[in-house]
């Protein structure tokens, strides 16, 4: 299976939209999003899911808050990307994630534009 994970990390609770024109559109590609608000019941699912998962493609939309649950999403990617195929796209700004950054042996993608991505 491979996986989309879009991760949120805002001061205020979102509205979690995922861009639904995309499901359905990639066959094999399971979606789920979740954010620093998520219930532990929702962050427990994301972790199975990196855990089945053959490729993870994640994107991050942050606010320098702290993570909260995210971070036990986070450390079960900095393992998974060791043995798996991983790409992690971060847009924001947050000073925990960027010192997390430093535990992946991959770079991330930061603050990309839909420009920059198409090119």
């Amino acid at each position: 299976m491979q996986l989309f994970l879009y991760i949120s990390i805002v001061k205020t609770q979102p509205l979690l939209n995922l861009n639904k024109s995309l499901v359905g559109k990639l066959p094999g590609v399971s979606f789920y999003d979740l954010d620093n608000h998520s219930e532990p019941v929702v962050v427990d699912t994301a972790v199975r899911a990196i855990e089945e998962a053959s490729a993870v493609f994640v994107h991050l939309e942050t606010e320098d808050e702290n993570p909260g649950v995210i971070l036990k999403v986070m450390k079960r990617l900095a393992k998974f990307e060791k043995s798996h195929d991983l790409i992690v796209v971060h847009n924001g700004i947050n000073s925990f994630l960027e010192r997390m950054e430093k535990s992946f042996d991959i770079p991330w993608f930061k603050n990309q534009n839909e420009h920059v991505i198409r090119e």
